[in-house]
Formats: structure tokens, C-alpha cells, sequence
């Protein structure tokens, strides 16, 4: 059986990661406020549509950062829990 080795701090630095990424997208706010500066009404509409899409699309990232940082610290912990249970399971049988 092959052995599984698992780093469990780079699995917290990148749930911490993400989790950054994931407030970092909840943070930021539209900004494209032209009200006829561009003085082109068709490079206004295009901005305004291009804002839309990236909120849509800035939700979806958020989503998905926040689920994998949860994954990623949920992991994490199941693992260590798996090796103290392991470690002591091994030590229980040496005091027999």
C-alpha cells in the first residue's frame, strides 16, 4: 500500500489564500461611474454592460474561492485528525 503524505501546513497557507482572494472579490465595488465624462454614449453603454457581466462573474469567483477555501481548511483538519487518531491508535497498542 502506498504511503499518503500530507502537508498540512501548505494545505492551511492556501485556505488562507483563498480566503483572502475569496474577501477580496466581496470587497470590491463597482467603480465605472462616467455619467457622459467619455463624451461617446457607446463607450458608456459598454462599460455599464462590462460591469454587469464582471459583478455576475466577480460572484461566481467569490463562490467558488470560498468553497475551495473551505475545502481546503476542512481537509486540513480531517487529515490531522486522521493522523492523531492514527498515532494514537499505534501508541494504544505498544502499552499492551
Amino acid at each position: 500500500m502506498a504511503d499518503v503524505k500530507v502537508n498540512f501546513d501548505l494545505l492551511a497557507r492556501c485556505a488562507g489564500k483563498f480566503a483572502a482572494i475569496e474577501q477580496a472579490l466581496d470587497d470590491s465595488e463597482r467603480s465605472i461611474q462616467l455619467h457622459g465624462a467619455s463624451g461617446s454614449s457607446l463607450i458608456e453603454e459598454a462599460l455599464h454592460d462590462f460591469a454587469n457581466d464582471w459583478d455576475i462573474e466577480r460572484e461566481r469567483l467569490q463562490w467558488k474561492t470560498k468553497d475551495l477555501a473551505d475545502g481546503l481548511k476542512k481537509a486540513a483538519e480531517q487529515y490531522s485528525s486522521l493522523e492523531c487518531h492514527l498515532v494514537e491508535s499505534m501508541t494504544d497498542k505498544g502499552d499492551h
